[in-house]
């Protein structure tokens, strides 16, 4: 598991801040999860955004920038709604996606999926970096050694 830094702890108040005005059914419901909960999707999207390969920031250095924090804050969105959409077995449409599954039928209900090379230009490279969050990603592109940044 990886450490997270001290300086990089994203508070509670700072999550509700950033997501009170947030009209996205994921922010709503994860508004009303409590805070144990928050923070244990908080403290796991922390840790997911601090594992990141090739990340070129020191973050023993000045002041972490807002965007990560903001990483995070994406990242716990994305966890959560993973989580909550997961049947029984868990991420099972994830799980079936992940095995080259590009749909299936059971009975008259039928269900398509994007297939591996549209997921991979769609979503960037935020799988690549154990995100589940492309907006997490694209707070942080910048800072992953390798990526080009967008001027748009």
């Amino acid at each position: 598991m990886t450490s997270v830094p001290k300086s990089f702890v994203v508070t509670i108040e700072y999550l509700d801040a950033a997501l009170a005005t947030d009209p996205r059914p994921s922010a709503t419901s994860f508004m009303a999860l409590s805070i144990s909960t928050k923070t244990w999707y908080l403290k796991r999207a922390t840790q997911n955004v601090c594992a990141i390969p090739r990340l070129d920031w020191p973050f023993g250095g000045p002041p972490i920038p807002d965007e990560f924090r903001r990483a995070a804050v994406e990242e716990a969105l994305a966890l959560h709604e993973d989580y909550s959409t997961a049947g029984p077995g868990g991420l099972d449409r994830k799980k079936l996606q992940e095995h080259g599954v590009t749909s299936f039928t059971l009975g008259p209900l039928s269900e398509t999926y994007m297939s591996k090379s549209t997921q991979t230009s769609w979503s960037g490279s935020a799988g690549a970096c154990g995100l589940h969050s492309k907006d997490a990603y694209g707070s942080i592109r910048m800072y992953i050694a390798g990526s080009v940044r967008t001027v748009h």
